[in-house]
């Protein structure tokens, strides 16, 4: 099972910045703390995330990211992203209605939710969809995210939500009255309620994705479950002592976003690098 968060995020500059956030949990039958659940699509311009039961769901993720390796038009962004939307619902609903041999009585099939959320290169607009089941028709859908769904301003879905969505509105409970402005709230939300373990099935290092308004993705690693004594995660993997990922790491606690692939004991912040490197006489802007 999963918790996913989606907002937009105020980035401290006139720009704005789509984030989105999971536990690494797979459940049912085990508990894996690996799981990924966040893909950044190639695009660009958005992230694909699931929650719920793996059995539908990963043959599902993958056949998408599969049709867009396949189809140039749509793993390019000449496919605007709302026609994407409209294909991918004909694509899943294609899929879901071959499996058979279901158990009786079960509902597998709407026990898993695939979560869209991206920049709209035609309205430049945050758009965020969220799947539903038709189970009398068959057909799958992606629609808007209805109440149920959102938390001021942040679409939270998966096992969890519920609370989550209580405690995200009771942190931003003081600016009621004034324009919300989210920053890292729902992140720290998802970050606690992993810490907490009150949740059998969210669990596992924090996944984070951001997509960037100029229409570009970034995963970042996660150094896991604290800073300090942490270890250095990239979408729910421990990385193995000896790897350097060229992804920014995150600090879970702090926000701070540094550097990792110096192979240094440390991962260095950005500006100390910086200042290191002028020091060299090397300018910090070449790779």
């Amino acid at each position: 099972m999963t918790l996913v968060a989606a907002w937009v995020r105020r980035t401290g500059t006139p720009e704005e910045e789509l984030v989105v956030a999971s536990d690494s949990r797979l459940s049912g039958g085990l508990t894996w703390d690996q799981g990924p659940k966040l893909f950044p699509l190639a695009r660009g311009d958005c992230v694909l995330a699931f929650a719920g039961d793996t059995a539908f769901a990963y043959p599902v993720v993958l056949q998408i990211l599969l049709y867009l390796q396949d189809f140039e038009g749509a793993s390019t962004r000449r496919l605007p992203l709302e026609e994407l939307i409209s294909h991918l619902e004909k694509l899943v609903t294609h899929l879901l209605r071959d499996v058979r041999e279901l158990p009786a009585g079960s509902q597998l099939k709407e026990e898993f939710h695939l979560l869209v959320a991206g920049r709209s290169v035609l309205t430049r607009a945050w758009r965020t969809w969220i799947s539903r089941f038709d189970a009398k028709k068959q057909t799958f859908h992606l629609v808007k995210p209805g109440r149920q769904h959102t938390s001021v301003g942040a679409t939270l879905i998966g096992d969890g939500a519920v609370e989550a969505r209580k405690l995200l509105g009771s942190q931003l409970r003081p600016q009621r009255g004034r324009p919300l402005h989210l920053g890292w709230e729902p992140f720290d939300v998802l970050r606690d309620m992993i810490r907490s373990q009150k949740h059998r099935t969210v669990g596992g290092p924090i996944q984070l994705v951001a997509v960037q308004q100029r229409l570009a993705t970034m995963s970042f690693a996660v150094m896991w479950p604290q800073w300090k004594k942490g270890k250095l995660t990239l979408l729910g993997r421990e990385l193995l002592e000896y790897e350097r990922t060229q992804r920014l790491a995150f600090d879970p606690d702090n926000h701070e976003v540094l550097l990792t692939w110096d192979y240094l004991d440390e991962p260095e912040p950005l500006s100390t690098k910086r200042k290191r490197l002028k020091d060299e006489g090397i300018d910090p802007r070449e790779p």
